[in-house]
């Protein structure tokens, strides 16, 4: 009697053991199915010919080089950081890279071009120059971001379509206590440039001038900074309100 109930017992685990197997296996490949449509929606997007793997990482990554960018076009050319305090006079604390890229003739969009051009190793579009990567500070490739290996135009189209991203600009009352935006750098000297995955005050970020670019210290603190120097932060659309 022992023996049958011992029998009954094994293959009621058994049964049990094998329906939860399956029932993992069901999951994963729910999981992998919806990675994949996840995948094609995203690449259905894309302009035709071009190809955009994504990955959480690779949005990072590139978020941290744009910032990099913005801050870059901003300490290097006048008519740029004019452009962007004229865009963000009177209106509400963030601008949408969308529409701060979209015309092409509008001169913080030539300056940020410049600015890529000097990082895109890659390749050489048009045949113009691409300077090697390493006179950034920081140097982007210490941190294993080559993610400036595409043409710009792909580039363009992934961080104002793919993700579309928006500058905040918590603080931007700052930089209109002056008359514009170049007065501002020659009395504070320093931008803030934050890039924000999620709901978070930020990820990360770099504090730049002309003469010093460096990553936040882990010691960062957000407050006081708010009211001393400006801060553009780059964010998702929808993770945060105004």
């Amino acid at each position: 009697m022992k023996y049958v109930r011992l029998v009954i017992l094994s293959m009621t685990l058994i049964l049990l053991s094998c329906s939860e197997e399956k029932e993992s296996l069901q999951m994963l490949e729910t999981f992998e199915k919806e990675k994949v449509i996840t995948n094609q929606s995203i690449k259905s997007n894309s302009p035709k010919g071009i190809s955009i793997p994504y990955s959480i990482l690779e949005e990072e990554n590139m978020m941290y080089m744009t910032s990099y960018l913005i801050g870059l076009t901003l300490l290097n050319d006048h008519d740029a950081r004019e452009y962007l305090f004229q865009e963000l006079n009177g209106k509400e604390q963030k601008i949408s890279l969308r529409t701060l890229l979209s015309n092409d003739k509008n001169s913080f969009k030539l300056a940020f071009r410049s600015e890529y051009l000097k990082f895109n190793w890659g390749t050489t579009p048009k045949g113009e120059p691409t300077p090697p990567v390493s006179s950034a500070i920081p140097d982007p490739l210490k941190r294993n971001y080559g993610v400036l290996t595409i043409d710009f135009d792909t580039y363009l189209h992934q961080i104002s379509n793919t993700y579309d991203w928006d500058i905040h600009a918590p603080n931007k009352d700052i930089l209109f206590g002056y008359l514009n935006f170049s007065q501002y750098l020659n009395h504070k000297q320093y931008l803030i440039n934050l890039w924000d995955m999620d709901t978070g005050l930020y990820d990360d970020g770099l504090k730049m001038s002309d003469t010093h670019k460096d990553f936040i210290p882990s010691y960062f603190d957000y407050t006081q900074e708010l009211n001393d120097i400006l801060i553009l932060t780059l964010r998702n659309p929808g993770t945060y309100s105004i």
